[in-house]
């Protein structure tokens, strides 16, 4: 099984579950797209979750920042490398 189906199986299960009502995952590595995936729906009465669904996702990136802090890594050289 490969990654992308891995992570589909997850969210799949979540929805299914009722963990989550809708989620999309995308994950790159080196600069290459190695996931993208979604499930479920965007609101309770909303269309399905595509890959242009916009997510509200407040305070996500803070752990990065955290993460690089510790590895020595200044939030300023996180930042200009992620283009923000």
């Amino acid at each position: 099984m490969t990654i992308q189906e891995q992570v589909q199986e997850t969210l799949d299960g979540l929805v299914a579950s009722g963990a989550e009502l809708g989620v999309q995952v995308v994950a790159y590595r080196d600069g290459v797209k190695v996931v993208d995936t979604v499930a479920g729906v965007a609101a309770p009465d909303g269309p399905p979750v595509t890959a242009g669904t916009v997510f509200y996702n407040f305070s996500v990136g803070k752990g990065d920042v955290h993460i690089g802090a510790q590895r020595g890594r200044p939030w300023r050289l996180w930042l200009r490398h992620a283009r923000c």
